[in-house]
């Protein structure tokens, strides 16, 4: 507003605020806000962290014995990491080098 005081675009800001939205849909709603404003941000290793406990707690009770395939492989894509499923020459993939890379952190993560 001061660097285009004649401008009336700058005069009001529009906001809206959502109220009752579950987890999920207010994940997918700033993941939609994000992807239309270009807004990335990278998380730390802390972050990461937090992150995959907090679902490792919500969606599995903190059991490490209903920790899936799924659920890793999930958890990569929510941080944006790379997955790479390596396949036998049969055509099965081996699943236990789906997530290497992210191993020390799911090993802190699903720590109480």
């Amino acid at each position: 507003m001061e660097e285009y005081p004649n401008n009336p675009c700058f005069e009001t800001m529009k906001c809206i605020i959502y109220v009752g939205l579950s987890y999920t849909k207010a994940k997918l709603l700033a993941w939609d806000h994000n992807i239309d404003n270009e807004y990335r941000m990278s998380m730390n290793f802390i972050q990461r962290i937090r992150f995959i406990h907090n679902e490792f707690e919500e969606k599995c009770g903190g059991d490490k014995t209903k920790v899936s395939l799924a659920f890793r492989k999930e958890c990569c894509m929510e941080l944006s990491y790379q997955i790479e499923e390596k396949i036998k020459s049969k055509g099965d993939k081996v699943n236990s080098d789906i997530s290497r890379g992210m191993d020390n952190i799911f090993q802190l993560a699903f720590r109480p």
